[in-house]
């Protein structure tokens, strides 16, 4: 095994890095045709009221399902 040309030296590193291979957002950026966007008040006033990151123990999953 030592010295020969296939053999690979691994590191504590590659056992620990994650890799982001295969690994898609859960994010869709969707396609916004509109010439003329239109943010209403009552959008904004909902988004103002439910704020995420006021504490450091808020569930990011449970958030949006609420939103």
């Amino acid at each position: 095994m030592a010295g020969g040309e296939g053999d690979q030296r691994w590191t504590p590193r590659d056992f620990v890095a994650l890799g982001v291979q295969g690994i898609t957002s859960g994010i869709a950026h969707p396609n916004v045709d509109a010439k003329n966007l239109d943010l209403r008040p009552t959008l904004i006033s909902m988004v103002q009221q439910s704020l995420f990151g006021e504490t450091l123990l808020q569930d990011p999953n449970l958030h949006l399902s609420v939103f």
